[in-house]
C-alpha cells in the first residue's frame, strides 16, 4: 500500500470517530421541564413611599393554585413574602386576593384557568390585596 492510500484511510477514519453521534429518537429523555409563569405581586414595605410591583419568575405544575405559587415563591425565592392564608383551619376567605383585577381566594384559583398566550410571552399574573383590606406587609 501506498503511503498516499495509508494517509487516506487515516483521514478517512479520524472523519468518523469525530463525527457526532446520531441521537435516537425512541430514547426517553424524560418529561420535559414544567413551564413557567411570572407572577407580579404588590407589595408594601416599611419605609417604603409607594406600594411597587415585583414580579417572580417560577415552575408551575399542572393543577398549582395561585396559593401554591405564593407559597413556592416564598419558600423558593422571597422569603420575606407575607402570605396570609388558613385553608383547612375552618377560616375560609383569608387567602382572598384581587387576581388580574378580580377578587378571588388564591386557593381556588388554578394558574391554569389564568390566560396566557403561547405565541407570546405569557401575561404576568397580577396579584394585589383586597380593595377593602389594608395591607400590614407586602
Amino acid at each position: 500500500m501506498s503511503a498516499r492510500k495509508a494517509r487516506s484511510l487515516e483521514v478517512e477514519a479520524t472523519v468518523e470517530v469525530d463525527a457526532a453521534p446520531a441521537v435516537d429518537p425512541s430514547l426517553d429523555l424524560g418529561p420535559p421541564p414544567p413551564p413557567t409563569r411570572v407572577l407580579r405581586i404588590l407589595r408594601r414595605r416599611s419605609g417604603d413611599r409607594r406600594p411597587h410591583f415585583d414580579d417572580f419568575e417560577i415552575e408551575v405544575e399542572p393543577g398549582d393554585t395561585v396559593l401554591d405559587a405564593l407559597l413556592r415563591i416564598r419558600r423558593t425565592k422571597e422569603p420575606s413574602l407575607v402570605v396570609r392564608h388558613s385553608c383547612m383551619h375552618a377560616s375560609c376567605g383569608t387567602c382572598g386576593v384581587r387576581i388580574n383585577g378580580r377578587e378571588s381566594l388564591a386557593c381556588d384559583t388554578k394558574v391554569d384557568s389564568l390566560p396566557a398566550k403561547p405565541a407570546k410571552p405569557a401575561q404576568p399574573i397580577k396579584v394585589e390585596s383586597l380593595a377593602n383590606q389594608r395591607p400590614v406587609a407586602d
